[in-house]
């Protein structure tokens, strides 16, 4: 789908924007997804589909061309590229409504997704209808936000853990040492000790070997 945009001015990375035209910007790289989306969106006044992208590096350049007020991003929930194009998307121009389309969330996708300022987690399951897909767009274009609880069916308890939690559990995850995650956090080795502590209390494990389990079983760390 070719648009060819109006003239506007503005700068990548700056908060200072012009007002957005309205519309949904959809980066997937499957024909079927964008088709159905162009089709109910079309009926709905301010969030017709301005543009499609199937190429993750055209998707910024098209954000900024199109001013979208929406973009939808397909994510399978192991996809850090996804992922990453989304939250690059909601860094570059805070006033987009970015949504993460994704068949399988999890408690680390979606709590990714409220740190990075990314706006809605849209299931697409077959428990989603038309009616679901237009009112977590329309929310994403208003400023309202939708995180879905990962799986219902986990009997899992949920914990609550902090940006500072995930960010010593990513380490761990990427196999990084006491010393290593010091380095990297700029703290003491004695603070990644306490850290990895009261991380372990959270999740009522021991040891960072245990908690990397539990994280995993939690889905808090990707692809897991």
């Amino acid at each position: 789908m070719r648009t060819t945009p109006q003239q506007h001015t503005t700068t990548v990375g700056s908060s200072v924007r012009h007002t957005r035209r309205g519309g949904v910007l959809i980066v997937d790289d499957t024909w079927l997804w964008p088709n159905a989306v162009q089709h109910l969106l079309s009926r709905e006044p301010g969030l017709k589909v301005v543009g499609v992208v199937n190429r993750p590096e055209e998707a910024l350049a098209q954000a900024d061309a199109l001013l979208p007020r929406v973009a939808m991003v397909t994510c399978d929930g192991t996809d850090a590229t996804g992922f990453a194009l989304a939250k690059r998307i909601a860094n570059v121009d805070s006033s987009v409504g970015v949504v993460i389309v994704t068949p399988a969330p999890s408690e680390w996708l979606c709590t990714e997704a409220r740190i990075a300022g990314i706006r809605a987690v849209l299931v697409n399951d077959r428990s989603l209808n038309d009616l679901k897909l237009v009112r977590i767009v329309r929310d994403a274009a208003q400023g309202r936000s939708n995180y879905p609880i990962a799986d219902e069916r986990n009997t899992t308890p949920r914990v609550s853990l902090t940006s500072s939690d995930l960010e010593l559990i990513r380490c761990f995850n990427l196999g990084m040492g006491t010393r290593e995650i010091a380095r990297h956090l700029s703290v003491a080795e004695q603070t990644v000790r306490n850290k990895t502590y009261a991380v372990g209390n959270k999740m009522k494990v021991r040891g960072f070997l245990h908690i990397l389990a539990s994280a995993r079983t939690l889905g808090v760390v990707p692809g897991m």
